[in-house]
């Protein structure tokens, strides 16, 4: 492999397979530690970084963790299934994000409160009314595949899975709300056929 090329300069630092096996007790007791709650990753990382010289443990848990960057990197690059779910997932949490500035749209979106416990109140009720829509989605979407399914109209899997539960254009944010507790909605009809289970102030 030539070193003036890119794959040869991402190959010309070799992994030090001789200190992980020198280290490999020890970095199994640190992932049991990290697997049963001993310990947080964030706080064994912090802890090994303080070392003014680091140890050679840490050297060694950062060439263990080069073997798993470098298999992620060739899979990403050789299995196209892979990026595919890969970006997938990236917009899902991008549609979340969409979400969340949709809602939050007082003060250009920015938490203008001095308290900490103050702030912490705004943002979760930010993921409370985020969560709640989401789940609206979700419940409203599967009472129209499950009646298009009845009238003979099934939905392909392959358009099911281009769904998005974070959809927010039928979402009045702003405005009047029109509440008539006579009036019958989607989640109170559902559960009136049994379709969905009765909880107190469900609906």
């Amino acid at each position: 492999m030539r070193p003036d090329t890119p794959a040869g300069r991402l190959l010309d630092h070799p992994i030090n397979a001789q200190l992980i096996a020198e280290h490999w007790d020890e970095l199994l007791r640190i992932a049991a530690s990290i697997k049963h709650g001993h310990v947080t990753a964030s706080l064994l990382v912090q802890r090994l970084q303080a070392h003014p010289n680091r140890s050679q443990l840490a050297r060694a848990l950062q060439e263990y963790g080069r073997i798993i960057k470098t298999r992620f990197i060739l899979r990403y690059h050789t299995r196209p299934e892979e990026r595919k779910a890969i970006r997938r997932q990236l917009n899902k949490h991008e549609s979340m994000h969409a979400l969340h500035d949709f809602l939050f749209y007082g003060n250009d979106g920015k938490l203008r409160l001095a308290a900490l416990d103050r702030q912490s109140v705004r943002a979760a009720c930010l993921h409370l009314v985020s969560n709640a829509i989401v789940a609206w989605n979700l419940i409203a979407a599967q009472h129209a595949l499950d009646q298009l399914q009845n009238e003979g109209k099934p939905v392909p899997a392959e358009l099911q899975r281009q769904f998005s539960p974070t959809l927010n254009a039928h979402i009045n944010k702003i405005g009047k709300f029109d509440i008539d507790p006579n009036r019958g909605s989607l989640i109170r009809v559902l559960i009136q056929r049994g379709e969905l289970p009765e909880a107190e102030n469900f609906y």
